[in-house]
């Protein structure tokens, strides 16, 4: 019978990296598209893991899941917002980790960039008032 395990990347582009995650099924490296993957497999338990590879390697998640025969399984998988935190993984939609760091780092970086602008304009205004 045909069973099968459909798994989901959750987040979107704008959030997510554009580099498929690296998946193993039972052991075995399969091919993964940026959206939904179907993943035909034979009845019985199967274990399945994600990384996801950009900048460096994320902490790897892994989940095992039974597929009945004649069954498709639905496997969420939510990608980290930042490298250093790892993704989760199961058969409800999970939520993704470490938006506060990223957040945090992301409002850093736009605040700083706009007290160098400030600093820019007040040292320009400085030598054009000479």
């Amino acid at each position: 019978m045909n069973c099968a395990i459909r798994l989901i990347r959750q987040g979107s582009w704008a959030t997510t990296s554009m580099v498929a995650p690296d998946v193993l099924l039972d052991g075995r490296r399969v091919f993964t598209a940026i959206g939904p993957t179907l993943l035909p497999v034979p009845p019985g338990a199967h274990r399945i893991d994600v990384v996801e590879n950009y900048l460096g390697s994320s902490t790897p998640v892994a989940t095992v899941v039974n597929v009945a025969p004649g069954q498709l399984v639905d496997v969420y998988y939510a990608p980290p917002f930042t490298r250093f935190t790892s993704g989760r993984i199961g058969v409800v939609p999970q939520e993704r980790p470490g938006q506060g760091p990223a957040v945090a780092v992301y409002t850093y970086v736009a605040v700083s960039f706009v007290v160098m602008l400030i600093l820019m304009m007040i040292s320009w205004v400085a030598v054009l008032s000479i």
